[in-house]
């Protein structure tokens, strides 16, 4: 089934008043919990920033399916934020938030097999990610 996410902000408030709502629902498995706390861990908002802490809770919700999550799991593993680069890691959670049309990741995706990071490169592979990606609004690039 779909998830709901509309009784979580999408992005947390300063002030940490929803912290220990966050803290409660994400350890009792709720992925929009989940990826609220990763996002204040992220940030610093209401809470001590720890990259490493986001990363743990962006991945519990991206395990659960949710294409934000997988998106911010692929970026920061690409980025080496929160964990050492690695590209394949990458690459493999933005094809998972693509596939569930995630925009951003369908750019990203694109460009991992333009280049062939963390994916065998393929450029057919590639245009076709950013035609997706253009076809759902995406930043696209120019195909001439």
């Amino acid at each position: 089934g779909s998830l709901i996410l509309a009784h979580i902000d999408p992005m947390p408030p300063s002030g940490g008043g929803n912290i220990h709502i966050y803290r409660i629902d994400a350890a009792k498995g709720d992925a929009a919990a989940q990826l609220a706390l990763a996002r204040c861990l992220a940030s610093g908002s209401g809470i001590a920033k720890n990259q490493s802490a986001a990363l743990r809770w962006f991945k519990a919700a991206a395990d659960q399916g949710l294409p934000e999550a997988q998106f911010s799991v692929g970026m920061r593993f690409q980025r080496g934020e929160g964990a050492k680069p690695d590209k394949v890691t990458a690459a493999d959670y933005l094809l998972r938030a693509a596939n569930q049309g995630h925009r951003g990741a369908q750019t990203n995706v694109a460009e991992c097999y333009m280049l062939g990071e963390g994916v065998e490169e393929n450029r057919k592979e590639g245009l076709r990610w950013h035609r997706l990606a253009a076809e759902a609004g995406g930043r696209g690039f120019p195909l001439t």
